[in-house]
């Protein structure tokens, strides 16, 4: 029997904002392989299968809102620590991102 490959099914447009996680590589990696704990990884795993990996963002401590293949250097930072990433950073790379919710349009 033939097996058919089908493409993913999901709507192009879909973003997928997930959380990083504690257990990491010990070396630099992109955003989508550094994160190595199983949640992460289950997270990971689903969201490809709901939309395209370019829409598929990781909401790091350190970094905010990163793309699959960032690069970034290991780190131990946790939501809410010194030095972590703040609400006002994230809007503002939501925004440079093209992610960004807009504000529903206001009748004159």
């Amino acid at each position: 029997m033939t097996e058919i490959l089908h493409e993913p099914r999901y709507a192009k447009n879909k973003i997928v904002i997930i959380s990083c996680g504690k257990k990491k590589l010990t070396q630099p990696a992109a955003a989508g392989e550094l994160y190595i704990g199983s949640y992460f990884i289950m997270l990971l795993s689903y969201a490809l299968t709901i939309a395209p990996a370019k829409n598929v963002f990781v909401l790091s401590a350190k970094h905010g809102l990163v793309r699959l293949d960032d690069r970034l250097e290991p780190y131990g930072l946790k939501m809410g620590e010194p030095g972590s990433v703040d609400d006002d950073t994230i809007k503002k790379q939501a925004a440079q991102l093209g992610i960004a919710r807009q504000p529903p349009a206001t009748k004159s």
